[in-house]
């Protein structure tokens, strides 16, 4: 079996958007709340790190998560351009989960306006050069 790479193109663009959005919204808001960013600071804090320390750290931690929905996006969005029948039940369920997934995450913020206070708090303790 040959597996060609899918480019992005007119055809297709739309796809890698909506995939992109899916991974995005759920990958950042959870990282930011209750995620890795949350224990960059708890560990920076624990271990006396110094500013430098902790903004280096959100550079690399950002970069990691950046990566990772890259890395989701072109995955998930060949998967789909790979299903050879559009009804099969691995096809559907990937797009459900992907709908659901980021209007969960939507909507936690929109039903929970405490999350920005956390998302600004957890923030707050690297400091920005």
């Amino acid at each position: 079996m040959q597996t060609s790479m899918i480019s992005l193109n007119r055809n297709n663009y739309q796809t890698y958007l909506f995939v992109g959005l899916c991974w995005l919204f759920p990958i950042t808001i959870v990282s930011l709340t209750i995620g890795p960013v949350q224990w960059l600071n708890q560990w920076a804090t624990q271990h006396h790190w110094s500013a430098n320390y902790r903004f280096t750290g959100l550079i690399i931690l950002t970069l990691i998560i950046a990566l990772s929905i890259v890395f989701l996006t072109k995955y998930t969005t060949r998967l789909l351009f790979q299903t050879q029948e559009i009804s099969s039940p691995i096809h559907k369920g990937l797009w459900i989960f992907l709908t659901l997934s980021c209007i969960a995450s939507l909507s936690w913020l929109v039903y929970k306006p405490e999350l920005f206070n956390a998302i600004s708090q957890s923030l707050a303790y690297i400091p920005l050069r």
